[in-house]
């Protein structure tokens, strides 16, 4: 034993050289540092980089962790013995270079520091490069999964992109295979961490790579597809539930108005302090740049400033019986709003921030509902975008729309004044407004896609050019393709817009049909 390491196995100078870093002797960086592991890089003269994969035992699981380790169980464990096989097999992991425990019972494993960037950032921009790094992206899953494993947490964050090819780290998750869903799986997760870093054909292309030749038929890659949806579910819900009480990024919250909860970073007295002023701004009295954007007798907005930001208050006034006993099933107006909001954001798509939600509750029913969120300003909606900025901010919202349809997120009242975007940069994301009406589906329908797109593009402007929206649609289906195929639901989407008669009639579309509809 040296520098309190004892060594199981590895080359006397790989373990020196650890050694060395151990006790202040060589230089290092530190790449990762939590309760559970620590990532360092080792450079030095004594040879090519080094990656060092501490594995702590002190964590608030450490009793569990020491029985695992005992058993052979170990996440240590377990990464170690999959590289060691996988290496052998000659699938694309890193090699095992040491492996040894700490006098503390930490583990540590010993790896050849490899460059390259990971995942969607390792993609090359040029579509031929491309599609020739997914092309071995695909072999290489395939090598694991043909030498008798899955992966077991396959993402993109877990793919290094290297000069010699694709690299798959971290198998501290890996596991036999045990039949053909154990790979589906595996491939439907990577799939999934792709969405919205590239198109159903870059995605489609992996999957047939990833397959074993000859098994690659529509009805695998369509299973693959279903798996990524499946996977999308768990992790958008499972994220979502984690906001919906007290934790790591909100508190509970208890006012003379109500009970709710707050965003961790958002503190109780700016809730309160967006309550006054959201009252004093109906009064007539509020402070200097708050307005009232809205009071018609069911609800109330006003726009203020608490907490040192600029906030949107939404208060909810008494509705029907029948909808307070229904808002005792799916929650008050607020809570859903506050579910939503957070909701998208965990599923990587913009939206304003919830930062409270307050229920006015009496014998167990909200009769009264509060949902203070963040103003995105200096953004606006897309009807205030100015015209030079209107075939960019079009470009941006239909992929948008079809990440946000792929996730299975359907809004019941898409238009275009529930998006805002950036005038000084109309290319980027849009964000949502209006979060009350959004539900999470497995899967949206196709006749209910078409629909949202006929509302949304109803609600834009004549003034806004057809050709961009045009564009748009095709780069939604991008993402999201039809059945019916694109050129008959582009049809579709233009026949029902017109039907609507919001502000676009699309009479020199040139998919309109000759007489109105």
């Amino acid at each position: 034993m040296s520098a309190g390491i004892l060594w199981q196995s590895g080359e006397a100078a790989v373990q020196q050289r650890v050694e060395a870093w151990f006790v202040g002797d060589a230089a290092a960086d530190v790449l990762r540092d939590n309760p559970r592991r620590r990532l360092v890089r080792l450079s030095g003269e004594g040879g090519a980089d080094l990656l060092i994969k501490q594995f702590r035992t002190g964590s608030r699981h450490a009793r569990r962790e020491r029985w695992k380790a005992r058993l052979g169980r170990s996440p240590a464990d377990r990464e170690r013995r999959f590289l060691c096989s996988l290496h052998a097999a000659g699938a694309p992991v890193p090699e095992p270079l040491a492996w040894g425990t700490m006098a503390d019972g930490d583990r540590l494993l010993v790896l050849p520091f490899l460059e390259g960037g990971t995942g969607a950032d390792g993609l090359s921009d040029l579509p031929a490069e491309r599609r020739t790094q997914l092309d071995a992206l695909g072999r290489a899953v395939r090598a694991i999964h043909d030498a008798g494993y899955v992966h077991g947490d396959l993402h993109a964050g877990n793919v290094l992109f290297t000069p010699e090819g694709p690299v798959l780290v971290d198998l501290q998750h890996a596991r036999s295979v045990k039949n053909e869903a154990d790979r589906t799986q595996d491939l439907g997760e990577l799939d999934y961490s792709f969405w919205g870093r590239a198109s159903i054909a870059d995605r489609v292309r992996l999957r047939r790579s990833a397959l074993a030749p000859g098994s690659a038929t529509p009805d695998a890659l369509r299973a693959i597809g279903e798996a990524a949806r499946d996977k999308a579910w768990r992790h958008g819900k499972s994220r979502t539930r984690r906001l919906l009480r007290p934790g790591r990024r909100c508190d509970a919250i208890r006012l003379d108005e109500g009970v709710g909860l707050r965003w961790h970073e958002f503190p109780e007295r700016a809730v309160r302090d967006s309550l006054a002023a959201h009252r004093a701004a109906l009064d007539g009295k509020g402070p200097p740049g708050s307005e009232v954007l809205k009071d018609d007798g069911r609800s109330r907005i006003t726009r203020t400033r608490a907490g040192g930001r600029a906030v949107f208050v939404k208060e909810v006034l008494p509705r029907g019986p029948l909808r307070v006993l229904a808002d005792a099933f799916r929650g008050s107006p607020a809570w859903r709003g506050w579910r939503a909001g957070h909701g998208i954001r965990e599923r990587g798509l913009a939206a304003a921030l919830p930062l409270a939600t307050i229920d006015a509750r009496h014998f167990g029913l909200t009769r009264r509902s509060w949902l203070v969120l963040e103003d995105l300003a200096p953004a606006v909606d897309l009807l205030d975008l100015p015209e030079d900025g209107q075939p960019a901010a079009l470009g941006a919202l239909g992929a948008w729309l079809g990440q946000l349809h792929l996730r299975g997120i359907d809004h019941g009242d898409l238009k275009a004044t529930h998006l805002f975007a950036r005038s000084d940069a109309p290319a980027a994301m849009p964000a949502l407004i209006d979060l009350e009406g959004l539900r999470f589906r497995r899967r949206i329908p196709e006749a209910r896609r078409l629909t949202a797109l006929a509302e949304l593009n109803a609600s834009l402007p004549e003034s806004w050019p057809d050709e961009a929206r045009r564009r748009a649609f095709f780069r939604y289906a991008t993402f999201e393709p039809f059945q019916t195929g694109r050129k008959r639901a582009l049809s579709e989407v233009v026949r029902a817009s017109r039907a609507r008669r919001h502000r676009w009639n699309g009479d020199d579309c040139s998919e309109a049909p000759t007489t109105p509809s």
